[in-house]
């Protein structure tokens, strides 16, 4: 919703706080391991750390892969480029 953040919880303990007006789409349950997740907007991720099957985020140019860690997503489909930051060691 506009003007606020939402927490999620998505099915393999990750966490995401998506920002007001941003997009967020996951599968509800995980197929054959897959940590898929669409963003258009931004987002602070916590991610359960899970060598076998890494995280992805998709965004309208990127894909980002991580195995577990804190990092922050700014993409919107409307401005060029994408800014993807860590604030924690993988």
């Amino acid at each position: 919703p506009n003007g606020q953040q939402v927490t999620l919880s998505l099915p393999d303990s990750t966490k995401v706080w998506a920002e007001a007006g941003s997009k967020v789409s996951f599968p509800v349950k995980l197929v054959n391991g897959s940590r898929l997740l669409s963003l258009n907007g931004e987002a602070y991720f916590d991610v359960r750390h899970n060598t076998e099957n890494p995280f992805i985020v998709i965004t309208n140019q990127y894909r980002i892969k991580v195995t577990g860690t804190e990092f922050r997503v700014r993409a919107y489909s409307n401005s060029p480029g994408c800014l993807a930051s860590r604030e924690a060691m993988i």
